[in-house]
């Protein structure tokens, strides 16, 4: 979900991750039994998930990645992306919750 939360998080603008993240992780799910998984995790399995995968965002795909890895143009975006669905999905809280 770490991979999965990064790339819907980073790959769209703000507005269509809000519109849309539900219905990608929806089709992240339907893909996976394409490809022959059986035990297919139930979506409000997937969702707290999801939400939890931001805070790895952060750490791996832009503490730790030096900027010539994506350039200096993307860099800032991502960050941005990155921390609005911080706020958005209350990644916090859902951290919190495991302990």
């Amino acid at each position: 979900m770490h991979d999965v939360s990064r790339f819907i998080i980073t790959a769209l603008t703000v507005d269509l991750r809000r519109r849309h993240e539900r219905e990608r992780l929806a089709f992240y799910r339907d893909r996976l039994g394409g490809y022959g998984v059986t035990d297919l995790p139930h979506l409000d399995t997937l969702w707290p998930e999801y939400r939890r995968g931001v805070s790895w965002s952060f750490c791996r795909a832009w503490f730790c990645t030096p900027p010539v890895n994506y350039g200096w143009d993307i860099m800032p975006t991502g960050l941005i992306r990155t921390e609005t669905a911080y706020e958005d999905l209350k990644t916090k809280e859902a951290v919190a919750n495991l302990l």
